[in-house]
């Protein structure tokens, strides 16, 4: 999360997300079991309200799962 890749890709979904409502998708139905929970992590951390769809009728608001904190005291 820390790498100039993972920070320029949050910057382009950032901006896409300031224009217009914005998605990111994957086929994994468990967003902890993904890499969708570290960009929402970074996201929520930004500010910005993620909502995980679990199916066409439900979401959930995404709960920061700690990795933005790890190897920090």
């Amino acid at each position: 999360m820390q790498t100039e890749g993972f920070q320029d890709g949050l910057r382009c979904l950032e901006a896409g997300g300031r224009e217009r409502v914005t998605a990111i998708m994957c086929a994994e139905g468990f967003p902890a079991r993904c890499h969708r929970s570290l960009i929402a992590d970074a996201l929520a951390v930004d500010g910005w309200r993620v909502l995980h769809f679990q199916s066409r009728n439900t979401a959930r608001l995404h709960r920061r799962t700690g990795l933005m904190n790890a190897g920090t005291t």
